[in-house]
């Protein structure tokens, strides 16, 4: 292999700093959910209900978190399949078109999506099942916990006495009621700054499954829009680059040998955007037959 590291999955060390900040902000959430949202509601019939119902979230979202992360989205070649269409110079295989080599997990990856820091892997076609309705229940669970918060807010003015009564009751009279309003207000702002974040990027998942695309169908997409609409300037070596090229999903080791300038292309997670891009041709995550695919820049 081109490296001594290869990851099969993302609970594998070392970990990524973003997915050990999942783990500490979904706990997080989950303790101040239990300790000062559950404990304070009036109606003791509520109360079980919306535990329940945010018990069976958490759980639900934790183990497709699970799922997502112990799940290997290595193309078969890597576990000695000789089918694939096309050979990478860096896992040595033979492996699927649909496959592209994932440099921080140094794999080539089965209908490649894109490389996934807060799962710490990969997700492919293995996976994106997954992955998608993890994005989906976590955007449920939030949108819960945000309005659930949010009721207890109103109430703690509405309801004030009845409110301070309960809350003295829970954690005792020298507990200071303004204190737990503020918790409840900047937990709140977190939940809310989450939703929108992955509200966005469940949409973004809901375009590309209804246009039969991978995010990094979209990104090759968007790029190539972009260096299309603003060319780079004669002696760029470009050209070069395209010819060396043999297929834009998996990485060829020629390249590294040619001192070729980089013209870097930003592309954000954008809804709007993912609906005017064109769908391609293939469909990795689905199993529709891949179609031969035109030469564009290497990432």
């Amino acid at each position: 292999m081109g490296l001594e590291f290869q990851r099969k999955h993302g609970l594998q060390t070392p970990f990524d700093p973003h997915q050990v900040g999942t783990w500490v902000v979904i706990t997080v959430l989950g303790v101040t959910c239990y300790t000062l949202f559950v404990p304070v509601v009036i109606d003791s019939a509520t109360r079980i209900a919306l535990a329940v119902l945010y018990t069976v979230l958490l759980v639900t979202t934790l183990w497709l978190a699970y799922a997502s992360s112990v799940a290997d989205p290595s193309d078969p070649g890597l576990h000695g399949s000789n089918e694939g269409e096309l050979f990478c110079s860096m896992c040595e295989v033979n492996v699927a078109a649909t496959a592209k080599h994932c440099r921080a997990c140094n794999r080539c990856v089965e209908g490649f999506d894109h490389h996934c820091k807060w799962l710490n892997n990969c997700v492919g076609q293995t996976n994106y099942r997954a992955f998608f309705m993890l994005v989906a229940s976590t955007v449920a669970l939030l949108t819960l916990q945000f309005a659930w918060g949010l009721w207890l807010i109103v109430i703690s003015f509405t309801q004030k006495g009845a409110m301070q009564l309960k809350v003295a009751s829970v954690y005792g009279v020298t507990f200071s009621y303004v204190g737990w309003q503020v918790a409840l207000f900047l937990l709140i702002a977190l939940l809310a700054v989450s939703i929108c974040m992955l509200g966005e990027l469940f949409v973004f998942h809901m375009v590309l499954i209804s246009k039969d695309m991978t995010t990094f169908d979209y990104i090759t997409a968007q790029r190539t829009m972009q260096m299309s609409e603003a060319p780079p300037p004669a002696g760029t070596g470009m050209g070069a680059r395209a010819a060396l090229c043999r297929n834009n999903r998996v990485y060829d080791e020629a390249l590294a040998a040619v001192d070729i300038p980089k013209r870097r292309v930003k592309v954000g997670i954008n809804p709007c955007k993912a609906c005017a891009t064109p769908a391609p041709a293939h469909s990795p995550l689905y199993g529709a037959p891949p179609q031969p695919q035109p030469s564009v820049t290497q990432r």
